[in-house]
């Protein structure tokens, strides 16, 4: 469920999504046009888009663009990445890299 749609100062367009359990993720540097459908209060399915990738936060506008992403389990910050499937884990090793 979409628990929050907010644009921080520095990191821009930001989502959070409760799973339930105490665990959220919090999507930041989005494009500022999000997926449709994507507002507090809606539950939303495994694969939905969230949004794009932008160039919001003014805390990383050095960086290429990019998705920054945070979780959290009943309130500690967590690695995101030991909770994603396999296929998620290989989709991500065999993306294009941005390195010139």
């Amino acid at each position: 469920t979409v628990s929050k749609v907010w644009d921080d100062a520095m990191m821009g367009k930001c989502v959070a999504i409760d799973h339930g359990d105490g665990i959220f993720t919090f999507y930041k540097n989005l494009d500022p046009v999000l997926a449709s459908g994507v507002e507090q209060g809606k539950t939303l399915k495994n694969g939905d888009q969230i949004g794009k990738v932008g160039e919001s936060a003014l805390a990383e506008l050095a960086d290429e663009p990019h998705l920054h992403i945070e979780m959290t389990v009943n309130g500690i910050a967590v690695d995101p990445t030991d909770y994603l499937s396999q296929a998620a884990k290989d989709s991500i090793s065999k993306a294009p890299s941005t390195d010139k």
